[in-house]
């Protein structure tokens, strides 16, 4: 009888230690991922942070700045986030949703440089979406204008709201959007 006992005894505890090393392993997975996560989290918000007083001290190379460590952050905690952020539900979502609110507002900081400093994008190509309220014709060129922003077009369309890819070039000596491709959403 004490035989079986401590048989029972060392093939439970076999299986046992093979049970906590799955959930061990699990653990130290999901925390990784979810500590990983609230530290991209955290980067993010300080990016965010440190848009505003250079907002308002009007450094549009700052906003600059942080808008694309904003985007870098954001982009790593996705890619962490659905690669291992799956294994705990919770987590998950919260950073997915995390993610979606700073893509809105990158995009929103977007638009408040190009309204107020497009020169902070001078010799670059952009990418942004655009809703057009005007259309202007001038001696100059076409442009499309809306929420302080003015796109220059080749030819003409009708207000609306645009995926844009642009660059940002020195036209009559003052920085100008010049789209390179203009399509409808």
């Amino acid at each position: 009888m004490l035989d079986k006992i401590e048989t029972f005894a060392r093939e439970t505890s076999g299986k046992i230690r093979k049970i906590l090393m799955v959930i061990m392993t699990y653990l130290f997975i999901v925390s990784t991922a979810t500590f990983s996560c609230f530290i991209l989290e955290e980067a993010g918000q300080v990016f965010i942070w440190s848009t505003w007083p250079a907002k308002d001290a009007g450094r549009w190379d700052l906003v600059k700045h942080g808008l694309e460590g904003m985007k870098k952050s954001r982009q790593t905690l996705e890619i962490v986030n659905y690669s291992f952020g799956w294994l705990n539900p919770f987590a998950f979502v919260s950073y997915r949703a995390f993610a979606q609110s700073v893509n809105s507002y990158e995009q929103s900081l977007m638009a408040n440089i190009l309204a107020k400093a497009p020169e902070a994008y001078l010799g670059e190509t952009i990418e942004f979406e655009f809703t057009a309220t005007q259309l202007m014709k001038t001696k100059e060129g076409i442009r499309l204008i809306g929420g302080g922003i003015v796109v220059w077009i080749n030819s003409e369309t009708r207000p609306g709201r645009f995926r844009v890819k642009a660059r940002v070039e020195l036209k009559n000596n003052r920085p100008a959007i010049i789209a390179l491709e203009l399509s409808n959403l």
